[in-house]
């Protein structure tokens, strides 16, 4: 068994094995072969001991091994944009959302950074990745928070809190944030909030940054009266 034959959906179970702390280790390497070799706790337990020793061996032969993590310009039947400046503002809002937990939501930004749809909807796409190799998943992750982050250095003053804000009241912190900036881009456009998720992302962004520059403006002049 290698990393090639471990999907992103039993990655994620596997993470979510190894997080409990309600079971010990050795609960932990049974439920994880469980996952790993697709058996029901009653196949396994069926085996026999030796068997199971062979598998538990295996499993762990795997994860001694690191990722030769390497971003692929298309997974099955989808390729794959990297690049935030060339995405809409909503794709944009999904993966701030999203790229708080990458692995745990490994299936859903790849749905949200897929091109050439053949689904269109967003829940089947998630779906389909999650049956995807976890190693080129995890080098398509890797590439993408790169460059997420290069990207948001662009904004640095945008995204960060003002002097007088604490993080409870910075909106670009929290869930629903970005909905309530999304209204503010769709007033200053004078468009539709659908359609405020459709426009650029440089052009959402840069209307944010103007709004916010204008609110401190203003907020220096009223103390100054």
């Amino acid at each position: 068994m290698k990393w090639k034959d471990v999907s992103v959906f039993k990655f994620q179970e596997l993470e979510k094995i190894g997080a409990r702390t309600d079971i010990d280790l050795f609960e932990k390497s049974l439920l994880s072969v469980c996952i790993a070799f697709g058996l029901t706790p009653e196949e396994l337990n069926n085996k026999g001991i030796k068997r199971v020793n062979t598998l538990i061996a295996k499993l762990e032969k795997v994860f001694v091994k690191p990722f030769d993590p390497q971003a692929p310009k298309r997974i099955g039947r989808y390729f794959l944009n990297y690049d935030p400046a060339k995405m809409t503002f909503g794709q944009y809002v999904e993966l701030a959302y999203f790229l708080q937990y990458p692995m745990k939501n490994a299936h859903y930004v790849l749905a949200t950074i897929s091109r050439k749809m053949i689904m269109k909807n967003h829940p089947r796409r998630a779906e389909y990745f999650l049956g995807k190799r976890v190693d080129q998943v995890y080098g398509a992750m890797m590439l993408l928070r790169e460059r997420f982050s290069r990207f948001n250095q662009e904004y640095s003053t945008l995204f960060g809190l003002s002097e007088n804000a604490s993080a409870a009241e910075d909106f670009f912190n929290r869930r629903y944030g970005w909905t309530y900036s999304a209204t503010m881009v769709a007033a200053h456009e004078g468009i539709t909030l659908d359609k405020t998720f459709l426009l650029p992302v440089r052009q959402a962004l840069g209307d944010l940054a103007y709004l916010k520059a204008k609110g401190i403006y203003e907020a220096e002049q009223i103390k100054k009266k």
